[in-house]
């Protein structure tokens, strides 16, 4: 995902077929928690270039921009 936030980012994100082991929260200062949850019942406050890149996934879009139709004061550009 090619994304303006704060600044211009580039997200990758991957699909795990299988994992073993638990999950680690290494960014305690950003995120007060990790869970598993079903594609179709994400949390509210799931932040919404995660959501984006969800609804990419499901639809098998491996490319895809967000945040670019605003400025970095959220304004429309």
């Amino acid at each position: 995902m090619h994304r303006l936030a704060d600044e211009e980012r580039l997200d990758f994100f991957f699909e795990a077929k299988r994992w073993k082991g638990n999950i680690k929260n290494m960014e305690l200062q950003k995120c007060d928690d990790l869970s598993w949850f079903p594609l179709d019942d994400l949390p509210d406050n799931t932040i919404p270039c995660v959501r984006e890149a969800v609804r990419c996934y499901r639809k098998g879009v491996v490319y895809s921009e967000h945040g670019w139709g605003k400025n970095r004061e959220g304004q429309p550009v």
